[in-house]
C-alpha cells in the first residue's frame, strides 16, 4: 500500500471493468439482488465499485470467523483503507486476555458507529458476531466512562466502577484489563486499539488525583513504570462482555445508518454456520437467529454474493 493510501493502478483498472460497472448498475436500481460468479479477491473488487458508485456505508457478512480478516485484507487493497472487523465474543468461556480484547474492540467499534465519519464506514463481520446482541446506544453510554484532566471524580468511585465492569485489581498492572492503586494514583491497562499505543497492545494510563480532582493523565511504560506523554482525556470501557438480553439490547444492524448497504457473502455458508453456532450454545439468550437478522436487514439495500448461483437462500 502506498503512502498516499490509494489502490495500485492494476487494482483501479480492474475496479473500472465493464462487467463490474454493469453489476453496480443492477445493485443501484434494486432493493435486493443476488450476484454469483465471484472468485478469489473479486468480492473486494465488487465492494470497491459499489462504494464508488453508491457512496454508502457498507456491512459485509460472511460465514466463517477467520474469513472476516481475509476479506478485510482484500478490501484494504481495493479501497485504499481497511474496514473495521466485528469479532464475536467467546460465549461460554471465562474471560481471559484475548476475550477482553474482543470485548474492547466491539465496544470501540460501537462507539465509532455513533460518531460522524468523513468517509462511508465499512465493516466486515462473520455471522456469529452479528447474531450476538450488542448494547443499545443508551446502554453504551453507561458502559464507558470518559475521564479528563481537571475533572472532579472521587477515586473510590472510579475504583468501584472498574471492579464492576470487569477490571482486575492487582498491586501492579500486567496485562490488559488490570488496574492498580497506590495512594492518589490509579494505573489502568486498557484493552483495545489506541492511536497512542503504536504497535503495543492496549494502552497503559496513569491517573494522578489531588483529592477528588484528576490532576493529570499520562501514558506510562509497562516495563519501567515511568510516565510518558500527557493525555487530555481517556475513555474506559466495560470489558465484562456479558451478552445483554434481547429485551434490553439491539442487533448490530441497528447501528447502521438508513442508507447502508448489507452484503451477504456465500449465503449457504452463512446459513450453515449460523445453525451450527446456535447448536453449540447451551444458552441462546442474547442471540439473534438468522431469520431475525434477515428481517432486520430488509430495511436496507441487500446483496447476496456467491461463487455459484445459490438461488437466494437467505431470503427464503
Amino acid at each position: 500500500m502506498s503512502e498516499s493510501n490509494t489502490p495500485p493502478e492494476a487494482v483501479r483498472r480492474l475496479a473500472h471493468a465493464r462487467t463490474l460497472q454493469s453489476l453496480s448498475d443492477v445493485v443501484a436500481s434494486s432493493k435486493a439482488c443476488s450476484v454469483h460468479g465471484l472468485w478469489g479477491s473479486s468480492l473486494a473488487a465488487v465492494t470497491s465499485v459499489l462504494e464508488a458508485r453508491l457512496k454508502r456505508p457498507m456491512l459485509v457478512i460472511c460465514g466463517h470467523v477467520d474469513e472476516a480478516d481475509d476479506i478485510a485484507d482484500d478490501m484494504e487493497l481495493f479501497h485504499g483503507r481497511r474496514p473495521e472487523v466485528l469479532s464475536p465474543l467467546e460465549v461460554g468461556s471465562a474471560l481471559g486476555r484475548y476475550s477482553e480484547e474482543q470485548v474492547a474492540h466491539r465496544m470501540q467499534l460501537l462507539a465509532k458507529m455513533l460518531r460522524p465519519s468523513s468517509e462511508p464506514r465499512m465493516v466486515v463481520a462473520p455471522i456469529q458476531a452479528i447474531m450476538q446482541a450488542v448494547p443499545s446506544p443508551k446502554q453504551l453510554a453507561h458502559l464507558s466512562i470518559t475521564v479528563r484532566t481537571g475533572m472532579s471524580l472521587e477515586p473510590e468511585k472510579l475504583i468501584v466502577w472498574l471492579t464492576e465492569h470487569g477490571y482486575n485489581r492487582l498491586d501492579q498492572v500486567e496485562v490488559p484489563g488490570d488496574f492498580a492503586v497506590r495512594g492518589g494514583i490509579i494505573d489502568v491497562y486498557l484493552p483495545g486499539d489506541f492511536e497512542q499505543s503504536g504497535d503495543h497492545v492496549g494502552l497503559t494510563v496513569r491517573l494522578d488525583f489531588f483529592g477528588d480532582e484528576i490532576e493529570s493523565i499520562r501514558q506510562f511504560s509497562l516495563d519501567s513504570l515511568g510516565s510518558l506523554g500527557r493525555l487530555d482525556e481517556v475513555t474506559i470501557s466495560d470489558i465484562k462482555g456479558a451478552l445483554p438480553s434481547l429485551s434490553e439490547a439491539v442487533c448490530f444492524l441497528d447501528y447502521l445508518p438508513e442508507d447502508a448497504l448489507v452484503l451477504f457473502y456465500a449465503p449457504l455458508e452463512i446459513s450453515e454456520q449460523s445453525r451450527s453456532f446456535l447448536d453449540r450454545l447451551n444458552d441462546p439468550s442474547g442471540i439473534y437467529p438468522l431469520h431475525a437478522i434477515m428481517k432486520l436487514a430488509a430495511r436496507f439495500k441487500c446483496v447476496e454474493l456467491s461463487q455459484f448461483d445459490q438461488g437466494g437462500n437467505l431470503a427464503s
